[in-house]
C-alpha cells in the first residue's frame, strides 16, 4: 500500500483520519466516531491526559513508563502501586482504588513488560467501581491481539457502551511490525472525549503513509 501510493506524499494527510477510523470501526464493530487516531499509542496517552487533566492517578507497576511520564508532565499526583511477584493485578489494586480518592486509573492488559493478563471477574469489579465513582480508566490493550484469545472474548472493546469512563488504547505498530510508522488509536463510547482528544494536539498526527498502511493492515485477515 505504501509503495503503490508513494506519489501521495505530495499531499497533506486527512487531519480527521476518516478512512482509517472507518476501517478501525469496521474491524472492531464500533462507530468511527468512537475512534481517535494518533502518532502511535504514546501520542494518544499524552493527548488523553491533557484532555482530562487528572488530579490523582493510580498506576500498577512494573508497566509501560509513558503513562506516568504523561501524567507527571500534566502535574498529576501519581501513585505507582507496586505489584507483588509475579506481578499479577489482584484485588489489592481495587482496595487501593477504593481508599485513594483517585480520578484516573491505568491498566495494561496484557501488561507490558510482564505479559500477565488480569482476571475477567476482577476487571469487571474494577470497571463497575470506577464507573460508579466517576474514575476514568485507561485500558491499554495494545498487546491483546498477541494473546490466545483469538476471538477477543475477554477484550473490553465490545463493552465500551457500558462504561463511558473507559478509554481503550490500541496500536497497529506491534502486531503488524510497523513501529517506525507510528500508528495508534483510542476507543471510547464518550464521543465528546474522543473529539477533545482529536483536537487537543496538532492536526497532522497521522501521516499519509501510516493511514494507508493501517487501512491495508486491518483488511489483511489472513495475516
Amino acid at each position: 500500500a505504501i509503495v503503490q501510493n508513494i506519489d501521495r506524499l505530495r499531499n497533506y494527510p486527512d487531519p480527521k483520519c476518516r478512512k482509517l477510523r472507518e476501517a478501525i470501526g469496521e474491524f472492531h464493530g464500533i462507530h468511527p466516531d468512537q475512534v481517535v487516531c494518533g502518532n502511535g499509542g504514546a501520542d494518544i496517552i499524552f493527548r488523553l491526559v491533557y484532555s482530562i487533566r487528572p488530579k490523582r492517578a493510580l498506576i500498577p507497576v512494573p508497566t509501560f513508563s509513558e503513562y506516568g511520564e504523561a501524567l507527571e508532565k500534566n502535574g498529576s499526583d501519581v501513585n505507582y502501586f507496586e505489584l507483588a511477584y509475579p506481578f499479577d493485578i489482584t484485588d489489592a489494586l481495587l482496595e487501593e482504588l477504593k481508599k485513594g480518592e483517585y480520578d484516573f486509573l491505568v491498566i495494561c492488559n496484557p501488561n507490558n513488560p510482564t505479559g500477565s493478563l488480569i482476571d475477567n471477574d476482577l476487571m469487571n469489579e474494577i470497571m463497575n467501581y470506577t464507573k460508579e465513582n466517576n474514575i476514568y480508566v485507561l485500558l491499554d490493550e495494545c498487546f491483546y491481539d498477541m494473546t490466545d484469545d483469538e476471538m477477543g472474548l475477554n477484550s473490553l472493546i465490545s463493552d465500551i457502551d457500558k462504561y463511558p469512563n473507559l478509554i481503550i488504547l490500541k496500536s497497529l505498530t506491534k502486531l503488524y511490525a510497523i513501529p517506525g510508522l507510528r500508528l495508534g488509536y483510542g476507543i471510547s463510547s464518550d464521543t465528546d472525549l474522543i473529539s477533545k482528544i482529536a483536537t487537543i494536539g496538532q492536526p497532522w498526527s497521522v501521516n499519509v503513509m501510516a493511514e494507508l498502511a493501517g487501512c491495508a493492515a486491518l483488511k489483511d485477515y489472513i495475516y
